[in-house]
């Protein structure tokens, strides 16, 4: 099948998705934690439940949307007498020139809210499956192996437990990798689109710099690593003019709340240095459910803080890999790898070294708090394991099947029931994942690398929905 052909049906089938969710006005809304106080017996709750630690969501966004709603989708709220301005760091649908970089808001005044709310929600879904499953193609994947690592990204503990602030704005990121790193399209439309996708990227949800700023470096590395010969004069010109443009559109647009906030002490005025991560949350990259348990944070104040770009499939390919023929056969772009294991090695430089801020100030990194780095560890760190599964040899035999279920069974054994006295009886979820991979290790004989490479990837997909896919209720 085409890859042209693999990318419309996968399209259609989130198209046909989305019409059942939106019809039935559905979100990931935990709106249901605040109607539950006012003993209301019917939340609109349909499946899972709501979590009190999506509170930037169900305390600030949704509300301030409702009040948009009832105030005429106007920019002051005259239903309210603070009369605030409903134009914030938070997204709503308000009738003025940025409504055309909201393009998840344009249903609102045209169908019911329900519905226009349910389709903004939706729309980044749409986004996130279609813009990292096309990424991951950008660099070699074929199209049945992108729509599998797109949805394991996506059922990742980071994505799924920031889903309505960070995982929204995660969601443009691939389009602007996309317009960096494409080359079949010119180079003015690519800048051209590019200034409009990062508007979006910044007014379309969650208005955050420390999330920009680290995602900006990734742009950095991801250009420098796959395409390097495309940095010329012109082309830094087109996109500096272009991000430029961009940043001052937002500042523009942003200016009376930004200015408000800038003589506060947090966020306008905060400055940090690095250095207090905690390195068990590295860990959990590689052992995703060694920090929480049924949803409940272990050690940390919210689940939320526990949440990192992490999945079996990382700790899969790195005990399958056979790196003496890898590096011998120079199947794995080694400069490339060379460029992100460097950018990666700087981000956690940051992350556990206790640095001073102006060590991180040329990077604006002394805006970047390091345990908000974790989307930088973890997004590198994928994109270093799926080019190591994509072109290393694998390699398959008893002793390293032995490996991974020593590591697995220790590190759960360790974190949950030494330091977390669960029960062993309840940490079975946590280790079940070595029998789909048993499995594809004995049938290793009869399959090749490609497929076995691909059914990692769908295996550590169904885990992550199995363990991060319930955290967002349907509501």
């Amino acid at each position: 099948m085409k890859p042209q052909t693999t990318n419309l049906l996968w399209a259609s089938a989130l198209v046909l998705l989305g019409i059942v969710y939106v019809s039935q006005a559905w979100t990931p809304s935990s709106y249901a934690y605040v109607i539950s106080y006012f003993d209301v017996p019917e939340t609109g709750l349909i499946a899972g439940e709501a979590r009190p630690g999506r509170s930037d969501e169900w305390a600030i966004a949704t509300p301030l949307t409702q009040a948009t709603v009832n105030n005429g989708f106007q920019r002051f709220n005259t239903t309210s007498f603070y009369r605030e301005d409903l134009r914030s760091v938070f997204s709503m649908p308000i009738r003025d020139w940025g409504l055309i970089f909201k393009p998840g808001m344009w249903l609102y005044g045209i169908a019911n809210p329900a519905y226009a709310f349910s389709l903004y929600h939706f729309m980044f879904i749409v986004l996130f499956i279609l813009g990292y499953a096309l990424l991951f193609q950008a660099l070699g994947s074929s199209p049945a192996l992108s729509f599998l690592l797109a949805p394991t990204l996506f059922f990742t503990s980071y994505m799924q437990y920031w889903w309505t602030t960070f995982g929204h704005i995660s969601s443009f990121f691939p389009w602007m990798l996309l317009l960096l790193l494409d080359r079949r399209m010119g180079l003015f439309f690519r800048a051209s689109v590019f200034y409009w996708v990062a508007v979006c990227w910044m007014l379309s949800a969650h208005f955050y710099p420390p999330l920009f700023i680290q995602m900006a470096f990734i742009c950095g590395l991801m250009i420098f690593a796959f395409r390097p010969r495309e940095i010329t004069i012109r082309y830094l010109l087109y996109f500096v003019i272009s991000s430029a443009a961009a940043v001052f559109t937002v500042l523009l647009y942003l200016k009376d709340p930004l200015t408000g906030m800038l003589t506060t002490i947090f966020p306008g005025q905060r400055i940090t240095s690095g250095g207090n991560a905690r390195p068990e949350m590295l860990l959990s990259q590689f052992l995703p459910l060694i920090k929480m348990h049924a949803f409940r944070p272990l050690h940390a104040s919210t689940v939320p803080e526990t949440g990192v770009i992490g999945s079996y499939y990382f700790l899969a390919v790195l005990c399958f890999i056979d790196y003496r023929r890898s590096w011998q056969k120079k199947s794995v772009p080694r400069s490339a790898m060379l460029v992100l294991l460097g950018g990666l090695l700087i981000v956690y430089c940051w992350m556990f070294i206790d640095l001073p801020s102006w060590a991180g100030a040329p990077l604006l990194w002394n805006r970047v708090p390091p345990f908000r780095m974790w989307f930088s560890a973890g997004f590198l760190t994928f994109i270093v394991i799926f080019l190591m599964g994509l072109h290393g040899v694998i390699k398959i035999n008893l002793a390293r099947f032995l490996l991974l279920i020593i590591i697995v069974v220790s590190g759960t054994f360790y974190f949950k029931h030494a330091l977390s006295d669960i029960p062993l009886f309840a940490l079975y979820k946590d280790v079940f994942v070595i029998v789909p991979i048993g499995i594809l290790c004995f049938l290793a004989t009869r399959i090749r690398q490609l497929v076995f490479h691909t059914s990692i990837a769908a295996v550590s997909m169904v885990s992550g929905l199995w363990y991060f896919g319930l955290y967002n209720p349907i509501q």
